[in-house]
């Protein structure tokens, strides 16, 4: 993939933000080794409201991480 455009819906980002309950200094070490320090060069965030959030969210059943509720995803 050198040299190539890639676009991921995911990334280390969404994976630490979700990750709790450890250290970012612990969580960053380790997706630097998974990703063999290969991290992205340019990072788009989309921004929701509580509205969007909620709106989104009533439209399938919820995984334990979107169990956590609006204020949640808010705050990460």
């Amino acid at each position: 993939n050198q040299n190539k455009l890639i676009i991921s819906d995911r990334s280390f980002i969404s994976g630490m933000a979700y990750a709790k309950d450890f250290e970012n200094d612990l969580l960053f070490a380790l997706n630097s080794f998974a990703l063999e320090n290969f991290f992205p060069q340019k990072i788009i965030f989309l921004k929701g409201d509580a509205n969007l959030i909620q709106e989104r969210l009533s439209q399938k059943e919820l995984d334990s991480i979107e169990k956590r509720g609006i204020e949640y995803f808010l705050s990460v």
